[in-house]
């Protein structure tokens, strides 16, 4: 069974993917949902995140037989998908 799917929803200007991909933001270790060139969903986000301010994701992608492989860049929340609170 293959681990990547792909999703082209008629609202969104990329594909989303879903691949086995780990986010680290501030510290903390977040499942992927899924992901795009255009950007990415994790549960469950800080309650602190605030849309428009800049943090540093580290992206990890787990091989099987391999170490991971990372790569570090700056990000930006546009959606908390809370719908009250911070952000």
């Amino acid at each position: 069974m293959s681990q990547v799917a792909h999703e082209a929803e008629v609202q969104r200007q990329h594909t989303r993917y879903r691949i086995p991909l780990r986010c680290e933001l501030r510290g903390a270790s977040f499942e992927v949902q899924d992901w795009s060139i255009g950007g990415l969903s994790i549960n469950e986000p800080p309650a602190d995140l605030k849309i428009g301010h800049q943090e540093s994701l580290k992206l990890s992608f787990p091989f099987s037989d391999k170490p991971s492989a990372s790569a570090s860049m700056p990000s930006r929340a546009i959606s908390t998908g809370r719908t009250s609170g911070p952000g």
